[in-house]
């Protein structure tokens, strides 16, 4: 295999955590452990799911090894940097930013921190997270959404959030914000007219 297929995961991945907070739906779990693995990531918590049986919905390695916890607390006892995701400011709680900053901030803390970690951490999907739970995070991040439709799924917050946490890592760790692999093709010749002519008579 060409050495550039065999690049390893950005810097900093194994140190983020995605926690769920009461989850009722356990297919929401399940593709919520199919969206960060998708951006690299491994480590999902759980907290107070409804169902106490939802890995045996899946067969997906991240949601086999998730750890549950009783509370938000206990889930967040080994993160330094946990990010509220929620869609408004809450009155006594922190500051509201959107996604890209908050991952452009947690990827930036990663580099410059060693030891605890950080999360983003989702409420449960028909109330989100509480006022007391969003005052243990640090931070409070949104995903910017279209004001007459801003309704997300879990598993779909899940993975824009993976996304673009996976995105500044990869940003920090290639200039170019891409594995080598992806751009393999960028210093081949351009083809000639005739080769261009020739592949389109043979389609």
């Amino acid at each position: 295999m060409d050495a550039t297929l065999n690049q390893t995961l950005p810097p900093h991945s194994s140190r983020i955590s995605f926690v769920l907070v009461r989850p009722s739906h356990p297919g929401n779990i399940g593709a919520a452990a199919r969206a960060i693995k998708t951006m690299g990531f491994t480590d999902l918590r759980v907290v107070a799911p409804v169902d106490p049986e939802y890995r045996t919905t899946s067969s997906v390695d991240v949601l086999k090894h998730s750890r549950d916890y009783p509370s938000l607390e206990a889930a967040l006892t080994d993160v330094a940097l946990p990010f509220a995701m929620t869609g408004y400011s809450r009155r006594f709680g922190p500051a509201l930013e959107t996604m890209r900053q908050s991952a452009d901030r947690a990827g930036l803390w990663a580099e410059e921190n060693k030891g605890p970690g950080i999360a983003f951490v989702f409420g449960c999907e028909r109330s989100g997270l509480t006022n007391e739970e969003v005052g243990l995070c640090r931070f409070a991040t949104a995903i910017p959404a279209n004001p007459l439709s801003q309704s997300l799924n879990l598993a779909q917050a899940v993975q824009i959030a993976a996304y673009e946490m996976h995105m500044a890592l990869l940003q920090r760790a290639h200039a170019a914000g891409l594995y080598g692999w992806q751009q393999r093709f960028e210093q081949d010749p351009a083809a000639s007219a005739a080769a261009v002519e020739g592949l389109m008579r043979h389609w």
